[in-house]
């Protein structure tokens, strides 16, 4: 079996797929390696937006302990932008829907209508 080489300038690279995110199978075949990678790039306020919010829907393919307590921390952040916030909930809810229960019970009652839709 072949190896895989994990590096941040290629994690940045699929972020940055002109039309569309790789498949979850894809970003899977890179192994448990990618996911400080893309943590990193999700809390770098250097980054593109839409690359940030890219890394914390991946880090909802990984059901890792890392990975969750990232996206935890972004849900329950006052100071997270909102689209941080509805993109850190729906891959906690694809990642473990239990521990999504109770964030999205919060985004509930959110002011922002569209944090309040992705939990319904």
């Amino acid at each position: 079996m072949r190896e895989v080489v994990v590096s941040t300038q290629r994690v940045v690279a699929m972020l940055s797929a002109y039309e569309s995110l790789p498949a979850q199978e894809e970003w899977l075949q890179l192994g448990p390696d990618v996911i400080p990678l893309l943590i990193e790039v999700a809390n770098d306020s250097h980054e593109l937006t839409f690359r940030r919010v890219r890394a914390l829907t991946v880090l909802g393919y990984f059901p890792d302990p890392r990975a969750i307590e990232t996206l935890e921390s972004v849900v329950s952040s006052a100071d997270a932008p909102p689209s941080y916030r509805r993109s850190a909930i729906l891959a906690l809810a694809n990642v473990d829907p239990r521990q999504a229960l109770a964030p999205l019970g919060k985004a509930l009652d959110s002011s922002d209508p569209l944090m309040r839709a992705c939990s319904g």
